[in-house]
């Protein structure tokens, strides 16, 4: 009698799991159905996974597009300046062979016309601070050999009037000084600036030093 009241409550455990489970899905389901939930969810979790990393493959290929096509930009606006730069300086060298060429000359109306001509062009430009070694520096350093070769030029034909006419010779030789001056200032006033400023900053570390006030 108890065996068969045994086999009764087995029969009627695994009736209710199955009613069970029909109507209740994997909340009242056997440790098995449990498993079966489990990897369900992994399934879907790699997926995500795999969905996240091609979006960030996709984002990565864009980015380096990008990078790519910044890159040739940059290195098409070097090689237009590069050739611009060697254009310029083609120019220069033309100018300063014309000038080396140029017979001062001897007539003073001429001579004096050639000075006026210099100094107007000495007068349209600066000479300018130059440092480094990039393209912006090399073209500020063949733009101040090409006015120094003017300078040159109005010095060797002052000279030549100074020969002629000592009241004009004093007139042109306080413009040459002031074009001197003008490239004196032009090329190393960043580093006067400099200096000054160094100076001063050492001045007035010294002055609160003595004085008690740094401490």
């Amino acid at each position: 009698m108890v065996f068969i009241k045994s086999i009764k409550r087995e029969v009627g455990r695994n009736t209710g799991k199955v009613i069970s489970n029909l109507f209740f899905g994997d909340k009242h389901s056997t440790p098995h159905r449990f498993i079966t939930s489990r990897n369900k969810k992994k399934s879907i979790s790699e997926k995500e996974k795999g969905q996240i990393l091609e979006i960030e493959r996709i984002s990565l290929e864009s980015k380096l597009k990008k990078d790519l096509l910044k890159t040739e930009h940059e290195l098409e606006l070097e090689k237009n300046e590069y050739e611009r730069i060697n254009q310029f300086e083609g120019e220069v060298d033309e100018e300063i062979n014309f000038l080396y060429n140029l017979k001062i000359p001897v007539e003073e109306i001429k001579l004096i016309e050639l000075l006026d001509s210099l100094d107007f062009k000495l007068k349209s430009s600066s000479w300018k601070n130059a440092i480094g070694d990039d393209s912006e520096e090399r073209g500020k350093i063949l733009h101040n050999k090409l006015l120094d070769a003017y300078l040159t030029k109005f010095e060797v034909s002052l000279r030549k009037l100074g020969r002629q006419s000592t009241e004009l010779f004093s007139i042109y030789k306080e413009i040459l000084k002031k074009h001197k001056r003008k490239r004196f200032y032009g090329k190393y006033k960043l580093g006067f600036f400099i200096v000054f400023v160094f100076i001063l900053l050492a001045t007035a570390y010294m002055y609160l030093y003595y004085t008690g006030e740094l401490k």
